[in-house]
């Protein structure tokens, strides 16, 4: 599995359409990803304009599949018009130590 948290800064005064931009997002990956076993979004509590993805893969070819996605490369042609290229996307990978999911 892979497993990484990539948080984004949305550009003042651009929140729906960052919004937006997630919510369409998470309907490619829920549509066309079954690679994807966990793709969540969130905003952060101190600061609505940080977003932060939680993504889990069931393998290196499902992580690379997600980023050769129309919806993929959608969102990063337009990345600067919706979010902060200084701040970028800010990638940490995971190791499982272990814990529970239900659905």
């Amino acid at each position: 599995m892979v497993t990484f948290i990539a948080r984004l800064k949305i550009r003042p005064g651009m929140r729906e359409e960052a919004l937006n931009r997630a919510r369409a997002m998470f309907e490619g990956v829920r549509q066309e990803e079954p690679g994807a076993l966990i793709y969540l979004g969130h905003q952060t509590q101190s600061d609505p304009d940080t977003l932060v993805f939680f993504e889990v893969y069931a393998d290196q070819q499902a992580a690379e599949i997600h980023e050769q996605t129309r919806h993929f490369q959608q969102l990063v042609q337009d990345f600067d018009t919706v979010f902060d290229p200084d701040f970028g996307v800010q990638i940490e990978y995971l190791d499982r130590l272990g814990g529970v999911v239900r659905t």
